[in-house]
């Protein structure tokens, strides 16, 4: 989320772009809300043994935009609706929202998806994957689907503390029925050029897309070089 503001003058003298202003007009972080028919009850916190779902703007932190110059990546389309995380781990399944783990429920969105894809049955144990709800009723339903439905967009090995590589989330797409959010470009050698403009385009029905994610294809660090490019005509 952006906020375009007049910059107060008491603020002006010795500021430049980049600087953090959260503090000097107690900004804090817009989560989006859930949606009634997603929201469930908490069967505890998010696990702490699987990364939380935050992709960085690549306005906010360039240097992400540096480091992937030259190294092979991908680009998939950011769809707009609520993160999901499906884990499966010593024989334990569960399904989390954004920040918490969720209790069984058929009527749950989050859950609807698990059961379509026959997640649980499906996913490979000591993995995690995560993927966006969307569909009626979830953040205006921009891409204009029928039903709730999900887009896989990332995978975690729990057992080796690392992101699957973009080939073994292929593959692991291919494997258990899950789709892919859509892949839009990927090549060999980033080019920053024109990056700033990567995020426009539409879904499928013809509305403009919320914006795209841009990640390496190879782990760096036990994750991939990984940020988002909105879409600034993107409008619910």
């Amino acid at each position: 989320e952006v906020v375009i503001m007049p910059m107060p003058k008491p603020y002006q003298e010795g500021m430049k772009i980049g600087d953090d202003l959260t503090l000097f007009f107690e900004v804090t972080k817009y989560h989006k809300p859930i949606p009634p028919h997603l929201q469930g009850h908490a069967k505890g916190n998010f696990p702490d043994f699987i990364p939380k779902t935050d992709e960085l703007n690549y306005q906010r932190y360039p240097e992400l935009v540096d480091s992937l110059v030259g190294k092979p990546w991908y680009m998939t389309e950011k769809a707009d609706g609520s993160s999901t995380t499906a884990y499966k781990w010593k024989g334990t399944f569960g399904i989390c929202s954004r920040n918490l783990e969720l209790v069984r429920n058929p009527d749950n969105g989050y859950w609807k998806v698990a059961e379509k894809y026959k997640v649980e049955e499906k996913l490979p144990d000591g993995i995690a994957i995560q993927w966006e709800t969307c569909g009626p009723g979830i953040q205006s339903n921009p891409m204009g689907l029928k039903d709730i439905d999900g887009f896989l967009f990332s995978a975690y090995n729990i057992d080796e503390k690392r992101y699957l590589t973009f080939e073994e989330i292929r593959k692991l797409s291919t494997e258990i029925g899950f789709p892919m959010a859509r892949l839009i470009e990927w090549g060999h050698c980033f080019i920053p050029h024109g990056v700033e403009t990567r995020g426009e385009g539409v879904y499928g029905n013809g509305k403009q897309r919320e914006g795209v994610v841009i990640r390496s294809q190879h782990n760096h660090d036990h994750a991939p070089i990984s940020f988002k490019v909105i879409n600034l005509g993107y409008e619910k």
